[in-house]
């Protein structure tokens, strides 16, 4: 996975239940050279992740055996995931389940997004050492106004405090980012990319969505 980078969420917005975004996504992708992620419901992983990078949604904190309904890191890497999303605002865990998680996305060669609404959840889930950080104040998910306008210096710490313990730990900033002008405040404040979700899938043109928010990236080159 490269950086910066775009991470698309698709939850379960019926606009999400196909591949139409995937490719949409993929087409600007390629012309751009930015890194775009989707993450898909469970049920397109596979399907999706043969279009376009994906991370999965969810995992649940258990490995393989007699665990019905549960998705597991194997299963999500089996079903070509790079990576997944971990303790989203709407699927929140407790913190020795997260640390479960991550362990069970590092046995089996699994990216880890953690999810966390403040600093004093970066500095907890940071000595945890997943591969990527993502920071959203669940207050301002799927809102107009985005966390690096709102929430400044909540960002900026976020992202000192996840830095000053491991450099190699990636941050990207979510939150009701709509457009390139959040985009490029996010990155201002040491983000290495943007998660978006309403933003682009109930966009009216998803197409321009999804440049508009790549505009953000400027000249910056991946890394």
């Amino acid at each position: 996975m490269r950086f910066p980078a775009l991470l698309i969420n698709l939850k379960v917005y019926k606009e999400g239940l196909d591949s139409r975004i995937a490719h949409i996504a993929k087409e600007v992708a390629n012309e751009t050279g930015v890194e775009i992620i989707l993450c898909p419901s469970h049920i397109l992983l596979k399907e999706i992740s043969q279009i376009i990078p994906t991370f999965a949604q969810s995992i649940d904190p258990v490995g393989e055996g007699a665990y019905t309904g549960a998705i597991t890191a194997g299963f999500v890497k089996h079903a070509g995931a790079l990576g997944t999303l971990i303790s989203h605002s709407e699927k929140c865990m407790p913190m020795d389940n997260i640390k479960t998680c991550i362990d069970e996305c590092k046995s089996v060669g699994l990216l880890s997004c953690v999810c966390v609404a403040n600093e004093s959840e970066a500095e907890e889930i940071v000595r945890m050492r997943p591969d990527i950080i993502l920071i959203e104040p669940p207050q301002l998910v799927g809102g107009n106004v985005s966390v690096s306008t709102a929430e400044p210096e909540l960002v900026r710490n976020s992202i000192d405090t996840v830095k000053h313990i491991s450099s190699e730990i990636k941050v990207l900033c979510g939150a009701g980012v709509k457009d390139q002008n959040d985009v490029k405040r996010s990155l201002e404040l040491g983000a290495d990319g943007v998660a978006v979700s309403s933003g682009i899938v109930k966009a009216p043109n998803v197409e321009k969505a999804i440049y508009d928010i790549v505009d953000g990236f400027s000249q910056r080159h991946a890394k």
